[in-house]
């Protein structure tokens, strides 16, 4: 049995680090890419009624929900909530979003505001 024992030898250390190398990178090109692409379009869920509007054109969009009353503004692909009459104001205090998969909610209005990441026809991953 002693002779079926394996020692770790530099070739498989080398093996290791390249392999968590080439890992590494391909997860930081991807989030790179991600992070880089700008996404062109937001939702408003509205009391669970979906509306879709563009972030790449400046725009103030005036909701009414559940008696509450909150102003959207988009100015420079930047998403905000300017005005709310709702009781905490949080939605207001979220500041501005511009990146894919941000958001911005009113509990009391039953508003959800989220960017929507770009879709694009190109693949992700080749696997071969």
């Amino acid at each position: 049995m002693e002779h079926l024992k394996r020692h770790i030898t530099a070739l498989d250390i080398l093996v290791i680090i390249i392999s968590t190398v080439a890992v590494c990178t391909a997860i930081f090109a991807h989030s790179l890419n991600t992070a880089f692409s700008l996404p062109d379009s937001f939702s408003v869920d509205v009391n669970g009624e979906k509306h879709t509007y563009s972030l790449s054109k400046d725009n103030t969009i005036d909701i009414s929900s559940c008696g509450v009353r909150l102003t959207l503004e988009v100015i420079d692909s930047k998403l905000s909530v300017i005005s709310s009459d709702c009781p905490d104001g949080i939605c207001c205090a979220s500041g501005e979003i511009s990146r894919a998969g941000q958001s911005i909610v009113c509990l009391p209005a039953k508003v959800a505001v989220t960017i929507i990441p770009e879709v694009s026809g190109d693949a992700d991953w080749i696997f071969g």
